[in-house]
């Protein structure tokens, strides 16, 4: 009988230690779990800008007469390059560089948007003198 009372004050003893482990390790497994999601949040707003000015481009690309026009959240660290037929992204993450490189049938009209400040911009996407022109106010 005494055997049997130790085992059950072994075992409940071993659930209040496990639960009071819980307790305190839980909100730190939160926090990991958070900052993988923030993570994976970043790398969407770069990718998301990236396929905004892509869809813009092959809109007016399709409807010549058009203007194609949307407010886009232009994240930190992006840089974009326009040359000729080449649109250039380059941007800064998690220590690293990341470029990605997209080609035109047509020709777009020169220019970089470097150093802009995070927020919501005006991006505006048309045909000027048979070139398209990006603008991104």
């Amino acid at each position: 009988m005494t055997n049997l009372i130790e085992k059950t004050l072994l075992i409940g003893f071993g659930i209040f230690i496990a639960s009071i482990f819980l307790t305190f390790s839980i909100p730190f497994f939160g926090h990991i779990f958070n900052y993988y999601n923030i993570i994976e949040d970043d790398l969407n707003d770069y990718l998301k800008v990236i396929n905004e000015i892509d869809d813009g481009i092959l809109y007016i690309i399709d409807n010549p007469n058009q203007i194609y026009q949307k407010e886009i959240h232009y994240p930190d660290n992006l840089n974009i390059t326009l040359d000729h037929q080449y649109i250039n992204f380059e941007y800064y993450f998690q220590g690293e560089v990341f470029d990605i490189t997209l080609k035109y049938n047509t020709t777009l009209k020169s220019c970089k948007y470097c150093e802009i400040v995070a927020q919501s911009y005006l991006y505006r996407v048309f045909f000027d003198e048979n070139l398209i022109k990006i603008e991104i106010i």
